[in-house]
């Protein structure tokens, strides 16, 4: 995963920690409420618009589906961010999380839909998802460099 978080701009124990978080770095994981499957839980409207499907993205190996991974982050990062930016974990959960408003430091607040449904991710409870209570979990979530291989 060092080659993708070079293209990126980011630590790849970032990377991994998103995984760990969205799927325990499984490329199979599904979401029992969406459609949400694999490593960065891709939605059925994302994986199409990235020219697969949720159930192809839940065939694959995990170094499979991480090139749609990047692809989705890439597209994602040049939407919020400029080009050479060196993105944060809390930036890329948010790149995951909200892509809309990953640049912002409140990525949601009580009342928000996205708050509702998300609302574990408000670590001090003040009622704001922030891109640091984002960032603090994903270090919170870094894993060793063979559990992608595991």
């Amino acid at each position: 995963s060092q080659k993708y978080c070079c293209n990126l701009n980011c630590d790849y124990k970032d990377l991994l920690g998103v995984m760990k978080i969205e799927s325990g770095i499984n490329a199979k994981a599904r979401n029992r409420h969406s459609s949400a499957t694999g490593l960065i839980q891709f939605i059925e409207r994302t994986a199409n618009s990235l020219g697969t499907t949720t159930d192809d993205l839940a065939k694959m190996s995990p170094v499979e589906q991480l090139d749609y991974v990047e692809r989705y982050l890439q597209r994602a990062k040049e939407g919020a961010f400029e080009s050479g930016h060196r993105l944060t974990g809390g930036e890329l959960y948010a790149l995951v999380f909200l892509p809309s408003k990953a640049e912002n430091e409140i990525l949601a607040q009580s009342g928000d839909k996205y708050y509702t449904v998300n609302r574990g991710l408000d670590t001090n409870n003040d009622g704001k998802i922030t891109k640091s209570e984002l960032d603090e979990k994903v270090k919170n979530n870094h894993v060793s460099d063979n559990s992608f291989l595991a």
